[in-house]
């Protein structure tokens, strides 16, 4: 799986994901592209590519969801916990294809611009 085809989600989905239903549903988003994605909601399996949404993620109930995130991500205390695939400028895109998330949350402007496009 590419990295250009997993949602690069603001906080708008954030918001959504402390609505849990009964199970899992199909939800299409819109991503900072333009492209219109499907995603479980709530997704099972997030990326947060940024310590703020991390940290924004775990406030929304979402942190037993985070499988992985980068260095400084240090906050609440639990987020010490969540496994590291690089820092802001520099992703292991391989470790984070093989992660298979379902959801990638990502600063528009912030990180390495040709990661971010991959």
């Amino acid at each position: 799986m590419s990295i250009t085809r997993l949602a690069v989600i603001t906080l708008g989905l954030s918001a959504s994901l402390g609505v849990y239903g009964t199970g899992p549903l199909a939800r299409t988003v819109t991503d900072d592209l333009g492209r219109e994605v499907e995603v479980r909601d709530p997704p099972l399996r997030i990326v947060s590519l940024t310590p703020g949404a991390t940290e924004m993620l775990f406030a929304a109930g979402a942190g037993g969801q985070l499988i992985a995130t980068v260095e400084y991500s240090d906050e609440p205390p639990a987020a010490r916990r969540v496994p590291r695939i690089g820092d802001v400028a520099t992703v292991d895109m391989e470790r984070l294809v093989a992660l298979r998330p379902e959801v990638v949350i990502a600063w528009p402007a912030g990180g390495n611009p040709a990661q971010r496009e991959r």
